[in-house]
């Protein structure tokens, strides 16, 4: 499969999550959002617009989730949050304690961790340290990069006992 067959599948994805939208409510709501923003995330580098409607759609998600006793998608909404301050951090390794962006992607990946580790979802623990490996990996130092990676396979590798979204 190649690339633009990713991308394919990619956009059916959130077409079909889009419609999905439309009538989800409650805790299906939040995930459908979360899933838009990861959706558009992941096919970013494809059109700078994609990035912005992940993050439009994480900011939808935190903020119902915020509302609601929905812990895990309050977890995956600020996983988003992180991961749009990191794609805006300026690519100026030597700022990084004073970058306004990157210090806000770390801050919301703090608080997802400490939500993962909380309710014990070692995935979005994982997908939190893997978002950090590759901010660490483009625009930071080469040793987080690899203690971050190290963490998210420690995290991957942890027993998964329940179903990732839904």
């Amino acid at each position: 499969q190649t690339w633009d067959d990713d991308l394919i599948v990619a956009r059916q994805i959130a077409d079909s999550l889009k419609k999905e939208l439309k009538t989800a409510q409650g805790d299906k709501r939040i995930d459908c959002l979360n899933l838009l923003s990861a959706t558009y995330g992941w096919i970013w580098d494809d059109n700078i617009k994609h990035f912005d409607s992940a993050c439009m759609y994480t900011d939808q998600a935190y903020e119902l989730a915020k509302k609601s006793s929905y812990k895990r998608g309050l977890g995956y909404a600020i996983l988003g949050k992180a991961g749009c301050y990191s794609g805006r951090a300026d690519e100026n390794r030597d700022n990084n304690n004073t970058e306004t962006n990157y210090l806000e992607a770390e801050k919301w990946a703090q608080q997802a961790i400490q939500i993962g580790e909380e309710i014990k979802d070692y995935r979005l623990v994982g997908d939190v340290y893997n978002g950090l490996k590759w901010m660490e990996r483009w625009k930071g130092d080469d040793k987080k990069f690899r203690t971050y990676l190290e963490k998210a396979i420690y995290n991957y590798e942890k027993p998964v006992n329940k179903k990732i979204i839904g």
